[in-house]
Parts: C-alpha cells; structure tokens; sequence
C-alpha cells in the first residue's frame, strides 16, 4: 500500500511559486535557484522581492489606508516633489559654437517673398540658448483662429510644400477665443539653427501674449507661484524642444536619439525595464566562428605583416583608421579590455584586405586568405551591428573595399550604406564633442585626438559613399545628409612607411615628406564635395535638372581646377621624373583629380569634336585628363610596380581608356594623335593586367574596355550614336 501511495507521489517540481523580480516582470518561469536560470541566461541581479499575492489581506488592508492618508496628508508636497524632480533632471545640451553646413538639399521661398536655399552658409549659433526652441501652437494658428477670411487663403511655406490658412481653420472650444489671437512675429533664425526655416514661426512660451496669459490663469482660477511657473515652462520646454542629444542604450554605447524619437528626453539604457537581447563578441563570437568553421590561431608576425600592408598601401588615401589610436586600443583589446575603437569584425577585415597586398600564405587557411579573413569578419559583424561601435562603421568601409576588389559591387554598396546608417546612429554627423566628453571617459585616448578621430571618420564615409556612387552610378546616400561638422584634419603623428615585407627596404631621398601622406584625406575630401554635385546635376537619371548647364559645367570646372591650385606644395606632383619618390597616396590623389575633369566634360563629347590647340572643347579637356592619368600611371609603375595601388585606380584606369578608345574609333584625327592614342591604350591595358593580379575588378575592366574597342573599331556606325548633349 505504501508503495502505490509513493508510486502517487508528484515529482519534484522543476518551478515553482516562488520567482524572483526579474522572472515575475518578465512573466517567465522561475527556478527559484539563487541564483535562477533566467538571471543566469540574461547576466542580471537575482532579487526576490516582496510579493503582494502572498500578503493576507489584513496587510494589504493596512498598506492601502497607510499609502491613502499619505496622499491625503500632503498632497501640495508631493505636487512640489514631483515638479523639483523634474525641474532637477533638465535635458542636457551641448554647448559650443556650431556651423551648420548642408550636402544638397532643395530650395524654397522664403517669408520676403526671394527663393532660399538651404545651401546657403549658415552662422554660428549658441546651442546652450536655443537648445528647446519651440512652436506655440496658439500663435501658430493666429490667422485662422480669428474666424475671418477674406477668401485669398494665403499659404505659409513650410519644408516639402506649403499649406493654406483656410486648411488649418480650427474651431476651439472657448467663447472668447479672440483673446487667445495674437500676431504673429516676424521668425529670426537664432543664427541658423539647423532646424530652422523661413516658413516657421518663431513663438517661444516667453513671447506669449499678456490677454492669453490672463485668460489661462483666469480659467484655472488660481495663479502658479514663481517657482511653479519656471517649473512648467522648463517641462515645456523639454516637451517641445526639436534637438535630439546622446542617450546610454541597452547596449551600453551613446547613441544620438532625435526629438521625434521621443527618446531624447528620458533613456534609462541598461536600468530600463526593457532589456533587449542583445549579442557582443565576447560572449558569443567564438561559438559563431566555430558554427562556421572559420577558427583562426593567432599568428602575430602574420597578422603584423597584414597590418603593416594595410596601412602603407591601402589606409593613406581614405584614411579610415588612425595608426596610433589602431595600435592602442588593439592592445587594449587583446589586454582584455572593453574598447568600441577596436572589435574582432575591424581586426579580419584588416587581415582581409592585407592579404590581398601579400603573396605569403599561412598554412593553416587551405582556401584564398583574404577571403578567409573576411568571412571571419562578416560573421563577427553579423554580432556586432546588435550595438554598433565606431569600430564597426570602420570595418564596413573596409570591406566595402575587399568586395569592389572582388567585383561584388552590390554587397560593397550596401556595407557602406550600413557605415552611413551606423554614422548617424553614433551622432557622429553632429558636433557633439562635449556630449562625448560628458558621457565617456577615456584614460588613454586625447580628448582632441578623439575629435579629430571622430571627424575625419566622417568625412571618410563621405568620400567612400561619394566614390562608391560614381563606381556604380548610384545616387549618393550622403548628399542630402545636414550636418555641422568641421572640415578634415590631418594626423598630429601620422607619417607613411613604405613596407612589402620585413626583408623588403627602399632608399628614400634625405629630405623625403612623409608627413605629406597625412594631409592627402582632408584635399580628397573637398574634391569628393565637387564630385558630388557633379554627380547629381549630370548623372542622376533625371533629365534637364539644370536651365543653364553649360554655366553649371563651367563653375564646376572652374571650382575643380581652384581645387588643384590650392594643393600645398608638398601635395605637387613632378611628373617629369625629376623626383625620383612620391608617396602612392599623393599619386592617386591627382589621379582622382583627372578622372573627375573627365566625369564633368564627357557627356558634352560629340563625334565631329576636334582636338582644338586652345584645349575648351570637351574633347580636348577629357584627352588631355586622360593622358595624364596614363602619365602618373607610367610613374607609379617605376616606382612601386601596380601591384598594391588602391583598388579605386581600377575604375580611374578604365575611365581613362574609354577616351582613348573613343579617340581611335570614331574621333577625326590625324594620324600621328591616333598613334599616341594607341600608345596610351596600350599602357591603361597593361596597367588593368598588372593590377588584375590583386583585383578582380581590374580583370573585369579590362575585358570591359578591349571588348568595347573591338565593338567600336568593327562598327561603321558608332560615330552616330554619339549626340552632343544639349547645354543651353
């Protein structure tokens, strides 16, 4: 009998009644374990707090009288209480001076009636004061809540249209609505705040009307004290305040949140009550690189090899990564250390990249190693973009580079369209300095070095994004983009090394400048910005954009060879052999100068266009850009072979050769300039087979141009298919 009443028994109970706080707010099963399972899975406190359902009810009797004569007892205290908390947490905004500086962005008619622009530099302008600029609805609405229309319904502008008076005629509930009618003021754009236009209205609550101030207080029928007063209009203000700022996430990470995200006002990050699953490296990356079968033994004279490659032949004209901030927080990292400067992602996608430069193998990669290394990085990434760092937007650049040298354009473009996504996310479009300085702190980083960090990463992005868009031309993410951030600086450290291998020296002159290789990112930059407009005018798809191309070309050209006469003298290139060196990042800068001459004037080509000595024709500008281009080719090749230029000389080389090709199958000319057409062809042919050992995209252009110079030269007809494009 005993045994069937023990045969009856439950089994132990895996749960029970019994759940911590965290499991109780969740609503999951607990274990009850100290700690439970759920804490252990989510890294999180195990607290059993007090609960009420096990409360007799005389308790919950007596709590509920105690908490009501609380209530009753102070009621004016706890109405203090809670507007001094929060008078006491006010949104903190960044002070300092900002410009604010626009990409593209369309025109409008302003309150005088003359077309504006939003390209139009914008002064400086103290954020501190006019952090929680606001609209007041009541002044907004003036016109139409006086109740009259002369029936002309005039329009206010505003940003995308404009809206008419009639349209916003609302019917409010007050008898005496004609005291709440006020004018309304003439906007001042507080310095050119960046959200300001010409179609807003500038009615903060200090420029309320004395008769809607009365009538308010009249309906309430009591009148705040001062201290309430300031109390209400600083939560008015945060209320209405159209500037985002920084905000701790669940992640850990600053992340910029803008007022329409509601979230600027109040984040709680890692102490809110919404905890998100979010994935980091540490925990577990590994288990995903052994899910792929991508297990890599560190190898530090390997991985210093790839390294020192990257930053040679590969960093210097972008200038992605900062050498010394790299080396510090990889030390960090490898230290065990938490850094967001360095991640596993940006580590493989520099062995990446490296290993496209290097002919040594490892004999623990059977496969390509540069492929090797990115799939590694694509599967950290794929953890990372949980809580995106400035280390990840750079990893993105990367190997949005390692999938152009691959001919994967559709993946590269969309990696760097993530850097752009992660950039704004970071805030790193806005000056947000002293919100940084606010929020982090760092022992081993300068505060100024962070800046300049932080800033030219930006303007990195730009230029990829803007290459990227003439590369598959696409439009440019970044062109509508507003921002107020400062031009590029230069490196304070930086200079180049030349380096192949350790067993690899070059002699250099005595008074050789490396430090030169530090300002080549901040001129690509601004000749990146003139590109960009280029770009959208002549090759966005969209016909007649312009009423007066031929002035627009004009300008541009003009703008781009202002853009060569301010080159410092260190940024000069000899193309005459007389100085036997020049960094490769200085070459390819001139060549990026000469393919944009080419990109302006190519569209305005037509077939009966002559070499003229004057060298205005559209032709002649894009012959000579191109002959240049094959000149510094020439130069490069003596100096350092093709081997190891950056992968953008593919698409220059390319750009140059179709001139060329267009010179020597429908172009009129005599022959000796078709023959040095000839020899110019031949040498971008020879310069896309020699890159082509590193780059498949080098291998597809060359296939591109000798298919199209065969086409060409076998059809009698091409010359007709070339229309002057209409320029006035």
């Amino acid at each position: 009998m005993s045994e069937q009443r023990a045969s009856k028994e439950k089994p132990d109970r895996k749960y029970t009644s019994l759940a911590c706080d965290l499991c109780r707010r969740k609503r999951i099963k607990c274990s009850s374990g100290r700690p439970c399972s759920n804490c252990k899975l989510y890294s999180s406190e195990c607290v059993y707090g007090l609960d009420k359902r096990r409360m007799s009810e005389n308790v919950r009797r007596k709590g509920s009288v105690l908490s009501d004569n609380i209530k009753d007892e102070a009621p004016s205290e706890h109405s203090v209480n809670g507007n001094e908390d929060l008078e006491a947490t006010p949104v903190t905004t960044y002070d300092g001076q900002l410009q604010w500086h626009d990409l593209n962005l369309p025109s409008f008619v302003g309150n005088d009636g003359r077309p504006a622009d939003f390209l139009e530099t914008q002064g400086d302008w103290d954020l501190a004061t006019t952090a929680f600029d606001t609209i007041e609805p009541a002044s907004f609405f003036s016109d139409a809540l006086s109740g009259h229309d002369n029936g002309s319904h005039p329009t206010h502008p505003y940003v995308g249209g404009s809206f008419t008076q009639h349209a916003a005629n609302l019917h409010w509930p007050s008898e005496n609505h004609n005291d709440l009618i006020s004018d309304i003021a003439s906007f001042k754009v507080p310095g050119g705040t960046p959200e300001t236009s010409f179609g807003s209205v500038n009615t903060s609550p200090a420029a309320i009307n004395v008769g809607a101030e009365q009538e308010s207080k009249r309906r309430l029928g009591k009148t705040r004290s001062a201290d309430d007063a300031a109390t209400v209009n600083d939560v008015t203000r945060q209320l209405t305040s159209r500037l985002g700022r920084l905000q701790i996430t669940e992640g850990g990470q600053a992340r910029y949140y803008g007022a329409m995200s509601n979230l600027h006002l109040l984040h709680t990050g890692p102490a809110s009550l919404v905890q998100p699953n979010i994935r980091n490296v540490v925990s577990h990356g590994e288990a995903a690189i052994i899910q792929a079968g991508l297990q890599w033994t560190s190898d530090p004279a390997y991985e210093s090899h790839l390294i020192n490659l990257v930053f040679c032949w590969h960093n210097a004209l972008m200038y992605v990564l900062d050498r010394d901030i790299f080396f510090k927080e990889r030390k960090r990292f490898l230290a065990g250390e938490s850094t967001d400067l360095y991640s596993p992602a940006l580590e493989n996608a520099v062995f990446a990249v490296g290993a496209a430069y290097t002919d040594r193998t490892h004999p623990a990669v059977n496969d390509a190693t540069d492929e090797f290394f990115a799939f590694r990085s694509k599967t950290y990434l794929e953890i990372e973009v949980d809580s995106p760092t400035i280390a990840t937007a750079q990893a993105l650049l990367i190997l949005s580079s390692h999938e152009a040298a691959h001919a994967r354009e559709s993946r590269g473009w969309i990696y760097s369209g993530m850097a752009v996504q992660i950039m704004t996310d970071l805030g790193l479009h806005l000056d947000l300095g002293e919100e940084y300085s606010r929020l982090e702190s760092r022992v081993n980083i300068d505060s100024e070095d962070m800046l300049i960090l932080r800033r030219n990463l930006f303007w990195s992005i730009n230029t990829i994004d803007t290459l990227w868009s003439t590369h598959c031309g696409r439009p440019s993410l970044m062109k509508s983009l507003r921002h107020n951030v400062q031009d590029p600086l230069p490196s304070r450290t930086y200079q180049w090394e030349y380096y192949v291998d350790p067993y690899t020296s070059m002699r250099f002159p005595a008074k050789f400048d490396f430090a030169a290789a530090a300002h080549v990112h901040v001129y690509l930059a601004s000749l990146m910005k003139i590109l960009a407009q280029v770009s959208d005018v002549l090759y966005s798809g969209v016909p007649d954009v312009s009423d007066d191309m031929r002035s627009f070309v004009a300008q541009a050209d003009q703008d781009f060879r202002d853009w060569f006469s301010s080159l410092p003298a260190n940024l000069h290139l000899d193309v005459t052999g007389s100085s036997p060196f020049q960094i490769p990042a200085i070459l390819e800068l001139h060549l990026s100068y000469y393919e944009c001459i080419i990109l302006l004037h190519r569209p305005f080509i037509a077939p009966d266009d002559t070499l003229l000595s004057t060298g205005e024709s559209p032709l002649s500008k894009c012959v000579q850009s191109a002959e240049e281009i094959c000149n510094i080719l020439v130069l490069f090749r003596k100096m350092y072979g093709l081997r190891r230029p950056h992968h953008h000389m593919c698409h220059i080389t390319m750009t140059a050769a179709l001139i060329h090709i267009f010179r020597l199958c429908v172009a009129i000319e005599e022959q000796s300039e078709r023959d040095n057409a000839q020899r110019h062809f031949l040498t971008c042919v020879q310069a896309l087979a020699e890159m082509s050992q590193t780059y498949k995209s080098a291998s597809r252009g060359l296939d591109v141009v000798t298919s199209l110079r065969q086409s060409w030269q076998n059809d009698p007809f091409a010359g007709d298919r070339f229309k002057r494009a209409r320029i006035g």
